[in-house]
């Protein structure tokens, strides 16, 4: 039986269990529990280009949160969530932006009193947990594809089994996880620390 929906759910949970042992456990990587919190709520904040709204001021998160939310409440249907679904919503959202550095941005402020201080969430949490339900979801994807019987011979002119489109979705909806919020959460971890290295980095080419 064909298994290459086996090797590439294992190459994904790899290079996402390590990613989620970083949010985790950045200081064992060289890298700072508190920089990380704070690079991960920086946002820009600029004036409106429109000349009606010109004291109108506007914020780009690094993380949006929402979105991140939105992505968790698919993952955790209780009917496993169509391919369709989360191609469409892994190609469409931006969940992580480009910030590349942290000169001149703002962020969480320790140390000084403030009469606007609001809630700092966590966000390594809510990131890992979406991290979680896509590796359960990968793993059920690999169960029911398990239980399907690729057609090994089959005519040049036949079109290509439910097995083999099944292998394509999954391998998209891995690519788009990887470039949307992956590659973009190693880029930070690089960000903090120049000399880190993702031992599974390579990986993320072979899916």
């Amino acid at each position: 039986m064909n298994e290459n929906h086996k090797k590439m759910v294992h190459r994904e949970v790899r290079i996402l269990n390590e990613v989620i042992d970083v949010l985790l456990k950045p200081s064992k990587y060289g890298i700072s529990d508190d920089e990380l919190f704070t690079y991960l709520n920086k946002f820009t904040t600029s004036q409106s280009d429109k000349p009606e709204s010109r004291d109108q001021k506007i914020s780009t998160q690094l993380i949006n949160f929402t979105r991140i939310l939105d992505l968790g409440r698919l993952l955790a249907l209780k009917d496993t969530a169509p391919f369709a679904d989360l191609q469409k919503l892994l190609s469409t959202n931006v969940y992580i932006n480009h910030l590349p550095d942290t000169s001149g941005l703002s962020g969480k402020e320790t140390g000084k009193s403030s009469t606007s201080t609001y809630y700092m969430p966590d966000l390594r949490l809510p990131i890992k947990n979406v991290i979680i339900l896509f590796i359960n979801y990968f793993k059920k994807q690999e169960v029911a594809l398990s239980s399907q019987k690729p057609q090994v011979e089959q005519s040049k002119s036949t079109s290509p089994s439910i097995y083999d489109t099944s292998c394509k979705e999954m391998q998209s909806v891995m690519l788009l996880l990887n470039v949307s919020i992956i590659n973009k959460l190693v880029k930070i971890f690089k960000t903090l620390n120049p000399k880190f290295i993702l031992k599974s980095e390579a990986l993320m080419v072979n899916i």
